[in-house]
């Protein structure tokens, strides 16, 4: 249950983490867009470096989790 219980809380975690990075990221370039008047760009770029941190987290955590749950070779 306790296992269960601790997935549950990791998968909250990413998901509000994807989330919560995507939508930082491209609001931050929507309202740049709107200061600057540089039209869709900016918003843009900030899906793209959204997509770029989320993916570098992923990996990062996937590596992290690898090398803590397995064992070396013998």
């Amino acid at each position: 249950m306790r296992v269960n219980a601790e997935r549950a809380d990791s998968s909250a975690f990413w998901s509000l983490s994807i989330v919560g990075a995507m939508l930082m990221l491209d609001l931050a370039g929507y309202f740049l867009d709107l200061r600057l008047g540089t039209g869709p760009w900016l918003v843009l770029a900030g899906y793209a470096l959204g997509l770029c941190v989320v993916l570098y987290a992923v990996i990062t955590a996937h590596r992290h989790r690898y090398e803590w749950t397995s064992s070396p070779p013998s």
